[in-house]
C-alpha cells in the first residue's frame, strides 16, 4: 500500500517502505502532471569510489556512464536506460585505464562515451550496448570537457565536439570546434571558437537552419576577474560570425539548448550576491526574442527539452538535499521545488555535483544522477527518472479516451498478458485511478470519470 504524502506543496504516493532501497518506484505530482519515478543505483558495480559521471537522453533513452575506482581497478563503464528506466543492457565497460572526466552524447542511433587521460579519447555504441569499434584518441585534444554540450550527436551519425585546449599551466584556455564521423575519424580541422575562456564553465552548442551551429561561452578577463557570456555563429563550411555579447553583466554558467522552433535557450548566471539566473529566447541570427526571465538562483544545473520546457537543479547550502523544479514553455514554474530522492526521510548527507548529470529528454522525462553520503558505503551513487505519464492512459498514446478500455481491463484482469501487449508500461501506476496505491476494482469508477468529456 502506498500512502500520498505532502511537502512543501508537492504530493507524492510511496511506492516502498524500506529506506533508501537499491531500487524503487513512486509517483509524484509536480503542478497537474504525474510523474512515475524510478530511483536505482544505475550500475552493477558496487563500493568503491566514484570519480566522475555523467548522463545525456534523447529519442526516448539514458545514455549514462562513469569513472569507477575501486582499489587498483580503474574503469569506465556505461548503461542505456529505456523511457521507463529499465536497463537496456549490462554494464558495458568502455575503457580500464585510469582516466578522469566522462562526457555522454546520443542521437537516436547511437551513444558516445568520451574521456580523457591527458588526452582524448572516445568509443561509440549502438542502443543495444553493442560497441561499434575499439576505443580511439581524438587527435589534436589535449582538454576539458566541463559542459554536456560540448559534445553533440548529430541524426546524421556525425559528432561535432567542443574542446578546451590547455597549455599546461590553465593560463590559455582556447575552446575549438572539431567535426567527427559516426567512426570517430575527424572530418575538418579544428577551428578556434575563442580565446582566453573561463576554464571551469565553458562550452555549449546547438544547431540553427540552414546547418549553421551557435556555441555558447563564457570569456573572462583575466586581469579584472570577470567574465562574460557570449554566443557565435559557426557556418557550415565552419567559418566564424562575430561573437555576440548576452548581457554587459558580469555571468557565467551558460546553458545553450536548440529548440524545435529553430530559436534558441540560453540560460546563465549573474555573478551577484546572491545573483539571480536568467533565461532567455534568441533567433538563429542571435537577436534576442523578449527580454530576460529570472529563474531560481540557487538551482544552477539546467536542461531544456525541445519545446523550451526546461528544468533546473542544485542542492541546498548544507548539502543535505538535492532540489530541482519545472518550468514551462512560457518559463512559468510549475509549482514549488521538489526533492530528487524518492523518500521523505534525506540520509545525513547527500551531495551532488550538478555538472552533466541532468539530463531532460524531448518526450518529457527528466533524468537526474546523483550520489549519497553518510551512513552509507562510500560513494554510493543514484539515477533518477521522471517519466510523465496521465492516470488512465493505459496504451500510453498520452490522451486518456476510449482506446484506453480494452488496456485497462486487460491491465485489471490478466496483468501478464497486458504486459506482452504493453511491454515496459508500469499499469499498477498508471492505472490506479483512485490514488490508493493499487489496481483494483476500486479503480473502475474514477477511470470512467477520466473519459467522460
Amino acid at each position: 500500500m502506498r500512502a500520498p504524502y505532502t511537502i512543501a506543496g508537492v504530493t507524492f504516493i510511496l511506492a516502498v517502505a524500506p529506506a533508501w532501497p537499491q531500487y524503487s518506484r513512486d509517483v509524484i505530482v509536480v503542478g497537474e502532471q504525474h510523474y512515475l519515478r524510478t530511483q536505482q543505483v544505475p550500475h552493477t558495480q558496487q563500493g568503491g569510489y566514484l570519480w566522475e559521471w555523467a548522463v545525456a537522453a534523447h529519442a526516448g533513452r539514458c545514455v549514462y556512464a562513469a569513472r569507477y575506482v575501486r582499489f587498483e581497478t580503474k574503469l569506465t563503464l556505461m548503461r542505456q536506460f529505456d523511457a521507463w528506466a529499465q536497463p537496456l543492457h549490462l554494464d558495458a565497460i568502455v575503457d580500464g585505464s585510469g582516466g578522469l572526466d566522462c562526457v555522454v552524447g546520443a542521437s537516436s542511433s547511437l551513444a558516445w562515451v568520451l574521456w580523457h587521460r591527458s588526452y582524448a579519447y572516445g568509443r561509440i555504441y549502438d542502443r543495444a550496448g553493442e560497441p561499434l569499434g575499439a576505443p580511439f584518441r581524438l587527435p589534436d585534444t589535449a582538454w576539458t570537457l566541463p559542459h554536456p554540450q560540448n559534445l553533440a550527436v548529430r541524426e546524421d551519425r556525425t559528432a561535432v565536439l567542443l574542446s578546451v585546449s590547455v597549455d599546461g599551466s590553465y593560463v590559455q584556455d582556447d575552446l575549438y570546434a572539431r567535426l567527427f564521423s559516426p567512426e570517430g575519424s575527424p572530418l575538418s580541422a579544428m577551428v578556434r571558437v575563442a580565446g582566453s575562456l573561463e576554464h571551469e564553465w565553458t562550452g555549449g552548442l546547438a544547431f540553427v537552419p540552414g546547418g549553421a551551429m551557435v556555441v555558447a561561452y563564457v570569456s573572462e578577463d583575466r586581469v579584472n576577474k570577470v567574465s562574460h557570456v557570449y554566443l557565435r555563429r559557426v557556418k557550415p563550411d565552419l567559418t566564424l560570425e562575430p561573437p555576440v555579447l548576452v548581457t554587459p553583466d558580469y555571468a557565467d554558467r551558460v546553458y545553450l539548448r536548440g529548440l524545435a522552433d529553430d530559436t534558441l535557450l540560453v540560460h546563465y548566471h549573474l555573478q551577484m550576491a546572491p545573483g539571480p539566473s536568467i533565461v532567455q529566447r534568441y533567433n538563429g541570427a542571435l537577436e534576442p526574442l523578449g527580454p530576460p526571465v529570472p529563474t531560481d538562483w540557487d538551482l544552477m544545473e539546467v536542461s531544456a527539452a525541445g519545446d523550451g520546457r526546461f528544468v533546473l537543479a542544485g542542492q541546498d547550502p548544507a548539502a543535505t538535499r538535492v532540489w530541482a523544479r519545472l518550468y514551462y514553455e512560457s518559463w512559468k514554474p510549475t509549482g514549488t521545488r521538489f526533492e530528487v530522492a524518492a523518500q521523505p526521510e534525506p540520509p545525513k548527507h547527500v551531495f551532488s555535483y550538478l555538472n552533466r548529470r541532468l539530463a531532460y529528454d524531448d518526450d518529457g522525462t527528466i533524468w537526474i544522477a546523483w550520489q549519497a553520503y553518510g551512513n552509507f558505503p562510500p560513494s554510493v551513487w543514484y539515477l533518477t527518472s521522471l517519466k510523465p505519464f496521465r492516470p488512465g492512459d493505459l496504451n500510453y498514446d498520452r490522451v486518456v479516451n476510449n482506446f484506453d478500455i480494452d488496456p485497462f481491463v486487460l491491465a485489471l484482469t490478466n496483468p501478464e498478458e497486458y504486459k506482452k501487449k504493453f511491454p515496459g508500461v508500469p499499469y499498477e501506476y498508471i492505472g490506479d485511478c483512485n490514488f490508493d496505491g493499487q489496481l483494483n476494482n476500486f479503480d473502475i469508477d474514477p477511470f470512467v470519470k477520466l473519459l467522460a468529456p
